[in-house]
């Protein structure tokens, strides 16, 4: 065999090489994550490709479809609200997610009927599952009555993708997101209408139970109050700590009408007047130096943390300034699990803790430990701050920040939340408040660590069910929440509220609102410039959907 014959062999395979490479190159067709390739050709079914395909011309024909998810979302109100079993009409606000499901079987039925470009079009799919999803929500509520809907949101949303059912044509339902529900108010009922007019019974019957469970949630407060008073508490911070709880209870009751407990969750730290003695742990008598003078406990929880005074207060618990084996100050937050604490409290304590030990980030707390002590009580050890909070600052020193400190605040905090909110799933604080921003040091300006967001009892997440006692902090809470259902944007109110209340030396609660249910400010923000009075007014929209 000849050099020569040899030579244009390697030249010819070497051509074909690089045709083949020139082919593959100019003429294979990759897709993103999330998509499908359909290739149709000469006289054969199309083909499905998830990651790319060689696409020739003239002889295929390719379309991209799109897999990701998509949202198709039902606003049944008014009169068009929905019938639940007792009769009652609701606002509904519903999301439902779906996407084409990721099999080559599901992606030929969805491109040969409903095309590549129009599989996932929000108008298409609106069409094509709208009235689907209006029967299915239509026919569960008339199966369940209000009340049940309205405490048991997990219930409420798994009916709702069983009724629906799982043969989508091509599509599979990922979640729905119950976004709003509410009852009807009664001037969007019409009298004349039959069922409008069991509802609007209904909705009567209602507000006067509610009445009547408000009056008597007062005279149960009142009359404990009265009974602390009679059996004189013996320690003066002991008493505080009852009275502040009770009061807090009752105005949680008189803001939305839900009942006040024996004892509520633990409260957000509030900065009181120290003294020589603290309330013990155990029995809230008279605690100094090594141990309770009543009881004989130990100063010294998870034989480690030395309590040297108390700084704060909550229904069930306390928080203490302590410190470590090393000596270095650090904040001791206690729950006690004595006769009257119930589960609901130690099930918020203990979310909240391991959320916080899971976020890192220079406006949230180091946590140092989280144990139960020889007494069964809750301890969180967290890193100490000597600054207060907003609230003190600006209620007792009447601390004032100039316009682009309260911008420079205003994007931190936001950044804050978008880290929040960015996790998987989000994290919702839900009672973002200046009592709940704490200071680091007690120097007049912030520093870029400040100010730290603290209490993460109440916090949830998106897609939690929401079975438990509504979080309210007057005029901080959202409406959307004051209705149970927290999202992302009702922590923005809250934050809104408070930059409000730093701005203004003015309670939320103090403002007027206009019949759309905004916060009448007049000219409190004159002194901001106009970018910053409109981020700050968007942040308190009534309507979630406008918050950004």
């Amino acid at each position: 065999m000849s050099l020569h014959f040899v030579l244009v062999v390697v030249g010819v395979a070497a051509l074909v090489f690089l045709g083949l490479w020139v082919v593959l190159t100019r003429f294979y067709r990759a897709v993103d994550q999330g998509q499908a390739l359909v290739v149709n050709k000469m006289n054969q079914a199309p083909e499905v490709a998830f990651t790319g395909a060689l696409v020739l011309p003239v002889v295929h024909r390719a379309e991209v479809m799109d897999l990701s998810l998509k949202s198709v979302t039902l606003e049944r109100r008014g009169g068009d609200g929905v019938l639940c079993a007792d009769g009652v009409r609701a606002d509904v606000d519903v999301t439902f997610l779906l996407r084409v499901n990721n099999t080559v079987r599901d992606v030929l039925e969805v491109a040969q009927t409903i095309g590549c470009a129009r599989a996932s079009d929000p108008e298409t799919l609106q069409e094509l599952f709208g009235a689907r999803f209006s029967e299915a929500l239509e026919f569960f509520c008339s199966e369940v009555e209000f009340e049940r809907l309205h405490a048991h949101r997990g219930t409420f949303v798994a009916g709702l993708i069983d009724e629906v059912g799982a043969d989508l044509n091509g599509y599979v339902l990922e979640g729905v997101t119950i976004e709003h529900l509410d009852r009807t108010p009664l001037s969007d009922l019409d009298p004349h209408n039959i069922d409008d007019a069991y509802a609007i019974e209904k909705l009567r019957e209602a507000e006067a139970a509610a009445t009547e469970k408000l009056r008597e949630a007062e005279a149960a407060a009142t009359e404990k109050l009265r009974r602390t008073a009679r059996q004189g508490v013996a320690d003066a911070h002991t008493a505080a700590y009852a009275r502040a709880t009770l009061e807090a209870q009752l105005a949680q009751a008189r803001e939305d009408g839900y009942s006040v407990g024996e004892e509520g969750r633990a409260g957000a730290e509030e900065e009181v007047e120290p003294g020589a003695t603290l309330p013990c742990p155990r029995c809230n008598g008279e605690a100094q130096g090594a141990s309770c003078a009543a009881c004989g406990l130990s100063l010294v929880l998870a034989g480690r943390y030395q309590l040297r005074r108390v700084v704060g207060f909550g229904s069930s618990g306390g928080v203490y300034e302590a410190t470590d084996p090393e000596g270095r100050l650090v904040a001791v937050k206690l729950l006690r699990l004595g006769t009257h604490i119930d589960r609901q409290a130690r099930t918020h304590f203990i979310r909240g803790a391991e959320v916080l030990r899971q976020l890192e980030h220079p406006l949230l707390p180091r946590v140092e430990a989280f144990e139960e002590d020889e007494i069964g009580s809750l301890v969180l050890v967290r890193e100490y701050f000597a600054g207060g909070s907003l609230h003190e600052r600006v209620t007792e020193r009447s601390w004032r920040l100039e316009g682009g400190e309260l911008r420079r605040l205003t994007e931190r905090l936001l950044e804050l939340l978008g880290y929040l909110h960015g996790r998987v799933p989000p994290v919702i604080h839900r009672d973002i408040k200046p009592r709940n921003l704490l200071c680091r040091n007690a120097s007049g300006r912030l520093g870029p660590d400040e100010p730290v967001l603290v209490d993460f009892d109440s916090v949830a997440a998106t897609g939690e069910t929401t079975e438990e006692t509504i979080v309210v902090s007057a005029g901080y809470t959202a409406p959307e929440q004051l209705a149970g259902a927290a999202t992302p944007a009702s922590d923005l109110y809250s934050l809104g509220a408070t930059l409000l209340f730093l701005a203004t030396h003015v309670e939320p609660d103090e403002l007027l609102r206009d019949a759309d249910g905004r916060l009448q400010i007049g000219d409190r923000l004159d002194h901001l410039d106009a970018p910053l009075r409109g981020v700050l007014l968007r942040l308190v929209e009534p309507d979630r959907r406008q918050r950004f």
